[in-house]
Parts: C-alpha cells; structure tokens; sequence
C-alpha cells in the first residue's frame, strides 16, 4: 500500500488494465502512500479494497519457494478463482536458509545444528537452483526443467501451457477492445509486445523439457538420484505443447483492423531507437520470428542432442528413452506442415521455414566440433525427406508466386547441401 503501489496501479490503468485494484492488509489510514498518491488513484477510478488479508498456502508458504525465485505475477485465466497475485510472504526456503545463517547456537553445538538444519536440504519446499542451472536463453538454456526464472507452482510444463493459454485470452480482449475517444493506440501495441513476451517465456520453459536432466544436489545417503532424465511421454507433451504452439500456421492469426493500428505512442518515439524512431511501424513477423528463432536454437542446439542421444545411459529401461529422432521429425512435420495440407505459405510460414533451413543446412555444410554424429546423420535423412516433399509441391497449382518462389529456392538450397562437401571440423 505504498508510493510505488498508487503509481503502478495508476500505469496499469493508463496501459489499458481493465480490472485494476489496490488490495491492501490494512485500513486505509495505515496505508504507507502518501494521501495525495492515494486520491489521485481514487480519482482515475482505482478502487483500495483494505483489509484484504489472504488465505491458505500461499499466504503461509508464499507462492514460490523464495522471494528470489523472481515469481512471475499470478494470473488467473478467465475460468479460474484468481489467487494472490504476488508474495505476501517469505518463502520456505528464505526462512530455512535465514535459519541457518542467523540463528543463535550455543557454544559447542554448532556443528551438529548446522548439520540438521542442513539435513533438511531434500524437503521439496527447499529445492536449489542457481542462475546458471537455469541458463542464460538459446543454445544455452539449463538442462533442468524445474529450474526456471519467472515461474511459478510445482510443474514448470502446466505454468507453461497457462502462460500460453493467458496470452491468447489478451490477445483476444484487445482485438475486440473498444478504445475511448482519444485514446491513443499504443495501448494495443503495448499489450500486445507483453503478450508475446510471455508465449517467449512459456515457450522457453517448455523447450527445456526436451533434452531434459533433473539435477539434484544431494550427497550420499539421500536415495535420491543426482541426474534424472525427463520421461520420455513429458517430453513429448512439451514437445507437441510446442509444435502446436507456436510452430503450426494457426497459432498467429490477428484481424487485420487490429493489426492496422499496433502504433506506438508519439511522444516516446524518441526513446525507443533511431530505428523506431523513423520508422514505428509494426512488424507482426519479426515479433514473432524472435520467439520462434530462440526456441528452434535451443531445440536444435548441440547439447541438448547429446543429451537426448546419451539419455539411455542413465535409465534402467534404455528403450524408453525419448530419441533425437522423434524431435527432429515433429519439428520438421509441424514446421513444412503445408507441404502436406496443400495450403497457401505465408510470409510467417515462409520465414519460420527459412530458420529451420538455415540450421538443417548448416549442419550439412559445417557442424561444430560438439555436433554429435548422430544428429548430423539424421538431420541429412531429414533433409532428403524433406527435397522430397518440396520437389512434389512444386508441381501444386494454385500457389502464389511467392509461395513458388520460396518452394524452389528452399529445393535448391538443400539440393546444393546435400551436394556439397562436409567440412568435417575437429575430424
């Protein structure tokens, strides 16, 4: 119920929030605002609904298991009970490690309290994880899916599929939003980038399924095991939340009246760099294409083949590992899914295609020293599947001239590929 409380709930309302609320612990007189912060929300219509203390799990345990976590806001989906959207608390394992650090101990006990206090470590409420577990985004995402930055609950992969699920319930509002009059049009704009910013997050945190290693940190004794491959039927969901998430042409479609008025706000132009600021218009396919490009590095990255490759070596039952060659068939399936449908390739298709040409060829023509063999083996039986597949869509009609174009450029491209000679690095 402070300054900063007023001023962000007064931006929200500004940016376009329909639903904005001061929910405050105490009354309205023990408020930490100022009373001139606290009338001008009243006056842009903001209600202050005091005494709002919460209840349950998440006011005693917090909504992560840390403060440091940097929870993401929780956001309830048009047919959910909406929670608390922030930490009213510490988390379990603030008030486990400032026991640890802080806590009086008597002379000569210090050894053994230390020792059970730390004992605890395995308890789920007090899982570790340090900012290179999570990775820095890429090819250099972390191997561990339930280590994430921005998250929240126990299954990375549900938070995942709800941010994918909010994005569209925005994006939906704000193609039917009725601005006022004088409204400036930048609100659509803004709400829309935030939007997208989460499918990329989302996104982020699915991929890490894929590929994926639980690692825990326990010494001998814990009975648990250190690094655990994810199941093979989790990575598929992840894999398939993916594919038909942000890789198929039906996930990205926008009424163009929308489209027409993505402007930015005039007055900030200037801020926003010199290409913005010459040219603010709006680019529905670089957005897009952003998101889509992080991902396919990760997806395709070195490490995570490796990974996938090397699974077997640490299940009991290697047959029911997930296998390199699964990834590398649903991506290309969902990713040239017109070359199967007969459908027109748009720009967006066109362009997600060009992405994942450019990596299939590059694997082709120069593999890094880290490329297993085995992935580039596959991924050049893929890429003869797939000159296969475009040669027989050449001969469609009815395409335009840039679907065509693009049909015979990518043909050529993988033609050439495959003929080209291998620089074999580090062999």
């Amino acid at each position: 119920g402070g300054n900063t409380a007023m001023d962000c709930c007064r931006t929200a309302r500004r940016l376009g929030g329909e639903e904005v609320k001061v929910v405050v612990r105490s009354g309205f007189e023990e408020m930490k605002a100022s009373p001139w912060e606290k009338e001008d929300a009243l006056h842009e219509d903001i209600p202050i609904l005091n005494f709002m203390v919460p209840v349950g799990f998440t006011h005693d345990n917090g909504l992560g298991g840390s403060v440091m976590d940097y929870n993401g806001f929780n956001i309830a989906t048009h047919l959910e009970k909406q929670g608390e959207y922030v930490m009213s608390t510490l988390g379990p394992y603030d008030y486990w490690a400032i026991e640890y650090a802080y806590k009086p101990l008597k002379p000569g006990t210090e050894t053994r309290e230390l020792a059970r206090i730390a004992a605890r470590s395995s308890e789920p409420t007090l899982a570790f994880g340090t900012d290179e577990d999570a990775g820095f985004g890429g090819a250099y995402e972390g191997m561990d899916p339930e280590v994430n930055r921005r998250d929240l609950g126990n299954d990375p992969l549900a938070f995942a599929q709800k941010r994918l699920a909010l994005s569209r319930e925005l994006w939906d509002r704000l193609q039917d939003k009725q601005l006022a009059d004088g409204e400036s049009y930048d609100v659509l704009r803004r709400n829309f980038e935030a939007g997208m910013r989460q499918v990329g997050a989302a996104a982020v945190v699915a991929a890490k399924y894929v590929g994926g290693v639980v690692n825990v940190r326990d010494h001998a004794g814990s009975n648990r095991t250190t690094l655990t491959p994810v199941a093979a039927a989790k990575q598929r969901t992840a894999l398939k939340l993916l594919a038909e998430g942000l890789f198929t042409g039906d996930s990205f479609n926008f009424k163009a009246e929308f489209m027409s008025r993505m402007t930015v706000d005039n007055f900030e132009r200037g801020q926003l760099g010199v290409q913005m600021a010459v040219t603010p218009d709006f680019s529905l396919g670089n957005e897009l294409l952003g998101v889509q490009s992080g991902v396919l590095d990760q997806l395709l990255s070195d490490s995570v083949a490796t990974r996938i490759l090397e699974a077997n070596f640490k299940l009991k039952e290697p047959k029911q590992a997930f296998r390199l060659s699964e990834l590398y068939d649903v991506l290309q399936t969902a990713i040239w899914k017109e070359l199967k449908t007969n459908q027109e390739i748009n720009l967006l298709r066109r362009s997600l295609q060009r992405e994942h040409l450019r990596r299939l060829v590059a694997v082709l023509l120069s593999p890094s020293t880290g490329t297993p063999a085995d992935a580039r083996a596959l991924q050049r039986e893929n890429a003869r599947e797939l000159v296969i597949a475009i040669k027989a869509a050449e001969k469609r009609p009815g395409l335009s001239k840039e679907s065509k174009a693009h049909i015979a450029e990518s043909a050529n491209t993988l033609e050439e590929a495959l003929k080209a000679p291998l620089q074999r690095a580090g062999i």
